[in-house]
């Protein structure tokens, strides 16, 4: 007969692992706005999340790209351990951050394969939605996953800092929620309250 811990210890390796990989260059972004919404949804559905802070990683490791650094090594790991992994990037000058691009950099070949993936980005105007497609896209192709699902965009006018939290349009969670509905289904988790989901989306 299994103890307790050893069936709660069981439970945890059993439990669906998402990594969210943020490219922003401060916590106080916008974008965290987005990585929280999308937390809180995961966590409704139950699932374990994990966030990489890109710019919290060392610099030199990140610069130098130092695939033997303990610290990417770990974050790494992360990554393929994961069942499903987001990618957050703000938009600059058409293309996503520099420090992203660093980190993707360091990952080991084909880290996203057999992996379910979805971008989200955050740019000054709807110019700027492209460059997911374009810039985003093809280098997590190139880094193996075969599940990638349609990225979602949102301008900085859609996401607006209130003290600690963030408001954000109506228009943007709405896709969000679509698509982390589509998201979960697609790394085989049960989805949790599937009718009010798609209700709310709806």
């Amino acid at each position: 007969m299994k103890s307790a811990k050893a069936i709660t210890k069981e439970r945890g390796k059993n439990m669906t692992k998402v990594t969210l990989i943020v490219g922003a260059n401060s916590l106080s972004s916008r974008l965290n706005g987005l990585v929280a919404y999308a937390q809180q949804v995961l966590f409704e559905y139950k699932i374990q999340t994990q966030v990489i802070q890109v710019h919290m990683l060392p610099a030199e490791a990140l610069m130098t790209a130092d695939y033997t650094d303990k610290t990417i090594q770990a974050v790494n790991q992360q990554v393929l351990n994961s069942d499903g992994v987001l990618v957050f990037t703000p938009i600059f000058q058409g293309s996503y951050s520099g420090i992203l691009k660093a980190y993707l950099d360091v990952l080991p070949p084909k880290a996203l394969q057999d992996k379910v993936v979805y971008g989200l980005g955050l740019g000054g105007s709807k110019h700027h939605l492209l460059a997911l497609q374009y810039a985003l896209e093809p280098v997590l192709k190139e880094l193996g996953t075969e599940e990638l699902l349609q990225s979602t965009f949102a301008t900085q006018d859609q996401v607006v800092k209130d003290g600690r939290d963030f408001i954000i349009e109506d228009s943007v969670t709405n896709r969000i929620d679509e698509q982390l509905y589509r998201f979960t289904s697609r790394i085989g988790h049960e989805v949790i309250k599937e009718e009010a989901r798609w209700e709310k989306i709806v």
